[in-house]
C-alpha cells in the first residue's frame, strides 16, 4: 500500500527534495488560496444582500455575512498560513464536497446542472492544491459519496454510474498528469540553476548570454559566468552590455563571406552588437542557423567568439570568448619571473654588504691581535648568519624536491646542538640588548636525536632570528626542550588508520613584545605561494617545509598571553621534531613490499 501512495504522489526519496517541492508548492498554494477566498466571497455577499431584500430568513443572512467576512480576514492574513496551506486546502476540499453534497440532497432550490458544473469545477480546483497523499482516497471516496446519494442503484441508472465512474477515473489521470508536471517543472528549473552556478564557477572561456527585447529594441544581459564579471567589470543591466557590445569591432567573419549580401554595410566594418541585429533580421538561409563564429578587435586585443542563437518566447544569444591564452601564459611567467628576479637582487645586494663587511672586519684582526679571539667568534656567527641565509633560498628554489631528497642524517645529544647554537644565540642577544636562556625539561640534555642536524639548525635560527626583531629590547629570550610522548594517526597497509605513541621532541620559544601582532603565526610559518600579488617571506616558507620533514606536524603552535602588570604580551611558540628520521625515511623497496607491487 505505501508502494501503491509513492508511486500515485510521485514522491522523492530525498526528505530533502521532499521539503523545497513543498516550499515549491506553497508559494503556487498561496496564489491559489487568495484567488479562492476572492472568489467565495462574491457569492456569499451578493447572496447576502438577495436574503436582505427578499427578506428571508435571519440565520441565512447571518451565516452568510460570517462566512464574508471570516474569508476577507483570512484574505489579510493569508500570508502567515503559508505553510500551512497543504493541510488547510485538504481540509476545504472535505468542506466544499461536504457542503455541496448536503444543499443538493436536502432539495434547497438551486439550478441543479449549473450547481453541478460550478461545484465540479470548485473541486477539481481544490483537489490539485491539496495533499498528495490524500488525492488518492479524495477521487475514490467522492466518486462514491456522489453515486450513494444520488443515483439509485438500478438497472435503468447503470449507464450513470458508469459514466461517474469513468468521469473521476479520468479525473485522476488528469491530477496525475498535473503533479506529474509540477514536479518535472520544479526538478528541471532546479538543474538548470545548478547547470549555470557550475557555468558560472567553473568554465574556463567568459560565458554571457543576452536576449532581445523586442519592445526597447535592445539586447538585455540575462546570465555573465564569473570570469566573464571579473575581466570585463560587467553587472547585470543593459547599459554594460551596450557597451561592451559596441566596442568589439568585427574584423573577420569565419566562412561567412559567400553567404553576406547586405547591400548598405557590405564595405562597412560594424560592431558586434549591429552584426547580432544582422542575426535577427535576416531571413537567408545561411542566418536561419543556429551556431556562428566571428573574430572581433576592440582597439587592444583580438578575441575569438562563438555565437550560439536559439528561440525561446525571445531570441537569445550564447556568446563564448576563446582569449588569447598564449598572451596570459606569458604574462603569468613574465611576473614570476620578474618577482623571483627582485628577490634575487635583494639576496645578492644584502649578501655583498655582508661580505663586505666581514672583509673590513678581518683587516681590523690583523691590527688586533689581542683582541683576537672576540673578534673571530664575532666573524664566526656573521659568517654563520650569512650562511643560514643562503641556505634558506636554496632551500625555497628546491622547495619542489625537498621531501624526495634523501637527507644526511646524524646522531648528537641534544646537549651538543645546544652547546653549538649557543655561542650564536647569545651573540646576537647581545647585540640586539637582549638575553638568552636554555632551560632544559625532564634531563632531555643527553637525549640523542638522529635527523638531520642541517635542517633542525636552519628552524632553529630562522625562528630565534624572527623573535629578535619583533620581542621588546632588553627582554629575555627562553628556548625549552621536552621530550614528549604523543598519540599519532598511522596509516597501514590496509589503508586502515591506527594509533601509535612515539617520542617527540618539543622545542618552545618563550618571549615578550609590547604590541598585539595580528596573523601571530605568518612570522614564523608560511604556506608556499608564487603569487607576487601576496607578500611572503622566504624563512617563513623554508620554516614550513622544514617541519614538513622533521615533524608529523607541518605548523607552529602559538598562543599568547597578556600581561597586565608588565603591559606586555607573553608570547609560546612550540613545535615538534622527530627523535629518529630514520624510522621515516621513504624506501622504494619497502614501498614494493609492502603494497607487493
Amino acid at each position: 500500500m505505501t508502494n501503491f501512495f509513492k508511486v500515485w504522489t510521485l514522491s522523492s526519496s530525498n526528505p530533502i527534495e521532499e521539503t523545497e517541492y513543498d516550499n515549491y508548492l506553497n508559494n503556487q498554494r498561496l496564489l491559489f488560496f487568495r484567488a479562492l477566498l476572492v472568489t467565495l466571497m462574491l457569492p456569499c455577499f451578493f447572496g447576502m444582500l438577495v436574503f436582505i431584500i427578499q427578506d428571508q430568513s435571519a440565520y441565512l443572512s447571518i451565516l452568510l455575512a460570517v462566512f464574508f467576512i471570516m474569508h476577507l480576514i483570512i484574505l489579510f492574513f493569508s500570508q502567515k498560513f503559508k505553510n500551512c496551506l497543504k493541510p488547510i486546502i485538504s481540509i476545504l476540499y472535505v468542506s466544499y464536497v461536504a457542503g455541496g453534497v448536503a444543499l443538493a440532497y436536502i432539495g434547497f432550490q438551486v439550478p441543479l446542472y449549473n450547481f453541478g458544473i460550478t461545484s465540479g469545477v470548485l473541486h477539481s480546483c481544490v483537489l490539485q492544491h491539496s495533499d498528495n497523499r490524500m488525492k488518492v482516497l479524495y477521487v475514490l471516496i467522492t466518486n462514491w459519496i456522489i453515486i450513494g446519494f444520488f443515483v439509485p442503484f438500478e438497472l435503468a441508472y447503470i449507464q450513470y454510474m458508469v459514466c461517474s465512474l469513468s468521469m473521476f477515473f479520468l479525473l485522476g489521470v488528469q491530477t496525475y498528469i498535473y503533479e506529474s508536471n509540477r514536479r518535472s517543472q520544479f526538478f528541471l528549473s532546479k538543474q538548470v540553476e545548478i547547470q549555470k552556478s557550475i557555468l558560472y564557477e567553473f568554465t574556463n572561456d567568459s560565458l554571457f548570454s543576452i536576449m532581445y527585447d523586442e519592445n526597447s529594441r535592445s539586447f538585455q544581459l540575462s546570465f555573465a559566468n564569473k570570469k566573464f564579471e571579473s575581466l570585463y567589470k560587467t553587472d547585470l543591466n543593459e547599459n554594460n552590455v551596450k557597451e561592451f557590445l559596441r566596442s568589439q569591432s568585427i574584423i573577420n567573419r569565419n566562412n561567412q563571406s559567400s553567404y553576406r549580401s547586405l547591400n548598405k554595410q557590405i564595405h562597412k566594418t560594424i560592431n558586434l552588437e549591429e552584426y547580432l541585429f544582422e542575426l535577427i533580421q535576416q531571413k537567408e538561409d545561411y542566418f536561419n542557423q543556429d551556431r556562428f563564429q566571428i573574430e572581433t578587435n576592440n582597439g587592444k586585443e583580438k578575441y575569438l567568439i562563438d555565437i550560439l542563437k536559439f528561440e525561446n518566447h525571445q531570441t537569445h544569444f550564447f556568446l563564448s570568448i576563446r582569449e588569447n591564452q598564449a598572451r596570459h601564459q606569458i604574462e603569468k611567467y613574465e611576473n614570476k619571473i620578474k618577482c623571483l628576479n627582485t628577490i634575487f637582487i635583494s639576496v645578492i645586494l644584502i649578501i655583498s654588504h655582508r661580505l663586505e663587511r666581514l672583509y673590513k672586519q678581518i683587516l681590523k684582526l690583523k691590527d688586533n691581535l689581542q683582541e683576537s679571539s672576540d673578534l673571530i667568534k664575532e666573524q664566526q656567527c656573521n659568517i654563520q648568519y650569512s650562511l643560514i641565509y643562503l641556505k634558506n633560498y636554496m632551500i625555497f628554489l628546491q622547495k619542489e624536491k625537498m621531501s624526495f631528497l634523501r637527507q644526511q642524517f646524524d646522531q648528537f645529544k641534544v646537549r651538543k646542538l645546544i652547546e653549538a647554537l649557543s655561542e650564536y644565540f647569545h651573540h646576537y642577544s647581545k647585540l640586539y640588548h637582549k638575553q638568552f636562556q636554555f632551560v632544559y625539561l625532564s634531563e632531555v640534555d643527553f637525549q640523542s636525536i638522529f635527523l638531520s642536524t642541517r635542517l633542525l639548525t636552519q628552524l632553529l635560527i630562522n625562528i630565534f632570528n624572527k623573535i629578535l626583531t619583533i620581542s621588546d629590547e632588553k627582554s629575555s629570550i627562553q628556548l625549552q626542550i621536552d621530550r614528549k610522548l604523543i598519540q599519532y594517526h598511522l596509516l597501514n597497509a590496509t589503508n586502515q588508520t591506527s594509533n601509535q605513541e612515539i617520542y617527540l621532541m618539543q622545542f618552545s620559544y618563550i618571549f615578550v613584545h609590547k604590541d598585539l601582532i595580528d596573523n601571530l603565526e605568518f612570522q614564523f610559518s608560511q604556506s608556499i605561494n608564487l603569487d607576487c600579488q601576496q607578500s611572503f617571506q622566504i624563512e617563513c616558507v623554508v620554516n614550513q617545509i622544514i617541519l614538513k620533514i622533521l615533524s608529523p606536524y607541518s605548523s607552529i603552535q602559538i598562543s599568547s598571553i597578556y600581561q597586565e602588570k608588565l603591559k606586555n604580551h607573553r608570547t609560546t611558540l612550540i613545535f615538534y621534531i622527530y627523535t629518529d628520521q630514520t624510522q621515516l625515511d621513504p624506501s622504494f623497496t619497502k614501498y614494493v613490499d609492502l603494497y607487493k607491487l
